[in-house]
């Protein structure tokens, strides 16, 4: 660290994001480590090293794992290539770096696009990757990096041009006013309504849960954190409550006892979970010498999951 701030290479230093993740794999018994650095605390299990025998390894997705993963190959000598269908690195990083509250998270991965652009790995951005062509390349090994997609609830009137992701809320070039209803109190949906409220008039929360973030698998003091952002921010909860129709003004909720209300608001956002984008494992599978899915591919996760498989898989190799 400090020889790379003597250089002025300060960008090569893995700055903090604050996940707390250091502690909570330690509380919940896993091996504790980092969530971007996989050979913190453990650099004599996984010393560097260079591929005795360099391999062709496609990396499919430009997220934070399959950044990782391409990286890793480089370093080690690999000839890597790395797909992203978009025109933009960082996958759900971008958004999840959206909040000013997560300021550290777009400085790691604004750092971490840059290290890839010094490396040896070749981009291709607004490359979609097809089965086909994948196999006719005749790889090495594929790390199947695509990451997850929102989920579109079966909700009358959600395809309306009131309704947006909760993705495209928090990296909207145009902030959202007015009155806002954020549907799912999870994560993703608590953190979308803190970002909006700094721009909206009043901000309402939806979760058909009996509270909010009960599936956040985090440290106790960032779940306080949260909570407390969401507090100050003045957004308004519904807990144990379910959006059972959209329009264009508004909202109709339903409580668990059955009782029915409406919220009048100008922009609903759904965050009512991810699906992983994983058919393209099946697709390659037992067609290619070696192909590893990684992230939110696998199941929809958190960072540590997608840079320390891209690590190992990689590694491993």
């Amino acid at each position: 660290w400090a020889n790379k701030v003597r250089e002025g290479r300060t960008r090569d230093i893995n700055f903090c994001i604050g996940c707390n993740e250091c502690l909570h794999t330690g509380f919940v018994g896993i091996n504790r480590t980092c969530a971007i650095n996989p050979t913190s605390g453990r650099e004599y299990d996984y010393p560097e090293k260079t591929a005795s025998q360099p391999k062709r390894i496609l990396v499919v997705g430009g997220g934070v794992g399959g950044i990782n993963a391409a990286m890793q190959g480089d370093k080690m000598g690999h000839d890597v290539t790395l797909w992203e269908k978009t025109g933009k690195l960082g996958g759900l990083l971008l958004p999840a770096g959206a909040p000013a509250f997560k300021h550290d998270m777009k400085v790691y991965l604004d750092n971490l696009v840059h290290r890839l652009d010094q490396s040896g790995v070749k981009v291709v951005l607004n490359k979609e990757a097809k089965a086909d062509e994948i196999i006719a390349g005749n790889w090495d090994a594929v790390i199947v990096a695509t990451g997850s997609s929102p989920i579109v609830p079966p909700i009358p009137g959600i395809e309306g041009k009131n309704v947006v992701t909760a993705n495209d809320a928090l990296t909207a070039l145009v902030p959202l006013k007015g009155k806002v209803v954020v549907i799912g109190g999870g994560l993703v949906g608590c953190e979308a309504a803190v970002h909006i409220s700094q721009t909206a008039e009043q901000v309402y929360c939806v979760e058909m849960a009996a509270d909010i973030l009960s599936t956040a698998d985090h440290m106790f003091n960032n779940d306080q954190s949260i909570r407390n952002l969401l507090a100050k921010s003045g957004t308004i909860v519904h807990c144990n409550t379910t959006v059972i129709s959209i329009d264009e003004q508004g909202v109709t909720c339903q409580k668990k006892d059955g009782e029915q209300f409406r919220i009048d608001c100008d922009t609903v956002v759904t965050a009512i979970g991810f699906r992983p984008n994983n058919q393209m494992e099946g697709e390659l599978w037992g067609k290619v010498k070696v192909v590893r899915t990684i992230g939110d591919a696998v199941a929809p996760r958190k960072v540590i999951n997608a840079v320390n498989e891209g690590f190992h898989y990689v590694y491993a190799l």
